[in-house]
């Protein structure tokens, strides 16, 4: 009877040993995928604000070719027209 108590008791040390590395295994597998969540959103804020900024620049690149249209419009008008513009 001893006997199979002592094997019993191993058995169980072994299964809850298993069952410890597979739960430290699973706790490192959650701790890789939040990092990699971090990475990713971290990437993401990084491109949202390169977005925004090349959408701004492309603004300010539209803004200056309108006034420079503008500009070419009044010097035209004024040299024709005499000081109208």
């Amino acid at each position: 009877m001893m006997k199979r108590t002592a094997v019993r008791s191993e058995s169980a040390c072994w299964r809850a040993s298993q069952f410890a590395a597979r739960e430290k295994e699973k706790s490192a597998r959650n701790h890789v995928y939040r990092y990699n969540a971090m990475q990713v959103e971290k990437k993401g804020v990084v491109e949202k604000f390169q977005t925004i900024q090349d959408t701004c620049l492309q603004v300010q690149e539209s803004m200056d070719v309108v006034a420079s249209l503008f500009e070419r419009i009044e010097k035209f008008v004024s040299l024709f027209y005499g000081g109208i513009a």
